[in-house]
C-alpha cells in the first residue's frame, strides 16, 4: 500500500524505472542530479521522499514494491509461457523525464495513499510477428484501490528481440 510520501514522489521523479528481477517486482522512482545545476541542488524534502542515493548513476531512488505478474508467447506463437515456466524472468522499462510523459504524469495524478500497486509484463503480444524476427512487448501499470482496479499500458516495445525486448528469460 502507497503510503503519502510515495504518492508525493510519484509526482516528483525525473525518471521512472519499472522493473522484475531477482524475481521482485517493483519501482525505481528517481531524481538525477547529474542534470541538475548546483544552483537548484536537492531540497530536504527531496531528500526524504528519495532517500537512497546511487553515487554510480548520479540519483536519488525511492524504492516501492509492486505486485506482478509475466507471460506471453514463444515457439513462434504456438505456446504461452508464464514464470511458472520462466521464475528467472526479467522485464524493465525506462521512463525518462517522466514529468513530461503525459501517461506517467496521469498515474502521478490519481494514485492516493492506500493504493496498491501493479506490473504486467507481457511478452510477444502478437505472436505472428515471431516468424519475422520481431517481437512486441508491453509494460502495463495498475493502480489498485478497495474493489477498483485500473490499468495504464504505461510502455510498447516492437523490433528485434536483441533491441525492443522489455521481457526477457532463457528458453
Amino acid at each position: 500500500m502507497l503510503n503519502h510520501d510515495d504518492v508525493e514522489a510519484f509526482g516528483a521523479a525525473e525518471t521512472v524505472l519499472l522493473k522484475r528481477q531477482g524475481r521482485r517486482f517493483y519501482l525505481h522512482l528517481a531524481l538525477e542530479l547529474d542534470l541538475r545545476n548546483a544552483a537548484r541542488g536537492v531540497t530536504a524534502r527531496e531528500e526524504q521522499l528519495f532517500n537512497l542515493r546511487l553515487s554510480e548513476q548520479g540519483q536519488r531512488v525511492r524504492v516501492i514494491a509492486a505486485v506482478g505478474e509475466m507471460f506471453g508467447a514463444e515457439h513462434e506463437g504456438l505456446a504461452s509461457w508464464s514464470l511458472i515456466d520462466h521464475p528467472d524472468a526479467t522485464g524493465h522499462l525506462a521512463l525518462s523525464c517522466a514529468q513530461s510523459d503525459s501517461r506517467w504524469k496521469t498515474v502521478a495524478q490519481i494514485v492516493r495513499p492506500g493504493d496498491g500497486i501493479g506490473l504486467r509484463f507481457v511478452g510477444n503480444t502478437q505472436p505472428h510477428l515471431l516468424s519475422r524476427g520481431q517481437v512486441r512487448d508491453e509494460v502495463e501499470f495498475e493502480i489498485r484501490r478497495r474493489t477498483t482496479t485500473l490499468t495504464f499500458l504505461l510502455g510498447v516495445t516492437v523490433g528485434p528481440p536483441d533491441i525492443a525486448q522489455t521481457v526477457r528469460y532463457k528458453a
